[in-house]
């Protein structure tokens, strides 16, 4: 599929697109609790989990190998089933209204494909998107981003990622695309910072400044 428009802009979906922290801090503790598990997931727990997979929240909480499956489902079930609960940033869908009409978008996230999808629809988000990518297809976020350049016939030099932890901007370095980090996500602009991105935003606005602007000086659209 090749595509007019400048390139592809990748999001991450949790701490990026939606405020997810707090309910997933929630759901796992009450697994924990649930099973007799001691551990417990805070803030402080996502804000240096590198990875930032679920299954890495998993291994932290202590949650035992043969369980994470059961983990994940009872998750991915009550992410679905509470929308409320994981609510959009602020300014995140007038950034992707208008960031569509300059570029290819895709999503690649940790969580499941269903439960991005039922959240942006519920804000009539979903159309936006050309690829979701979620934890049920095999591979890493490095396999995941090199998916997504082949299936929009992209290139590197006009893709960028958008995320909110270490391990997104690691994924996105190691496959020579533009790496951005978000800062209003799950862990601080000095963590991010430290994995050295092409820039840092504070703020859904100015991802959106940025990328239109660069859009507009290569006159497409």
């Amino acid at each position: 599929m090749i595509s007019k428009k400048l390139g592809i802009i990748i999001f991450d979906y949790d701490g990026v697109l939606v405020d997810s922290r707090d309910s997933i801090i929630q759901s796992s503790n009450a697994f924990c609790k649930i099973h007799d598990i001691e551990n417990r997931i805070t803030h402080e727990t996502l804000a240096q989990l590198d990875p930032a997979t679920f299954l890495n929240i998993a291994r932290h909480a202590n949650i035992p190998e043969v369980m994470i499956l059961d983990y994940a489902k009872i998750l991915s079930h009550q992410l679905r089933a509470n929308l409320g609960s994981t609510p959009i940033f602020p300014g995140v869908p007038r950034m992707i209204r208008i960031l569509e009409q300059y570029y290819m978008m895709a999503i690649i996230s940790a969580n499941h494909t269903s439960v991005i999808e039922k959240r942006l629809q519920r804000s009539y988000l979903l159309n936006s998107f050309d690829i979701i990518f979620g934890n049920e297809h095999a591979g890493s976020k490095v396999d995941h981003i090199n998916y997504a350049i082949d299936r929009t016939g992209c290139i590197p030099e006009r893709t960028w990622m958008i995320g909110d932890t270490v391990s997104d901007i690691d994924s996105a370095l190691s496959t020579d695309i533009h790496a951005l980090a978000a800062t209003w996500g799950w862990q601080s602009k000095s963590f991010l910072g430290s994995r050295n991105p092409e820039k840092l935003f504070d703020r859904p606005a100015e991802v959106l400044d940025y990328l239109t602007k660069l859009a507009k000086q290569c006159s497409v659209i």
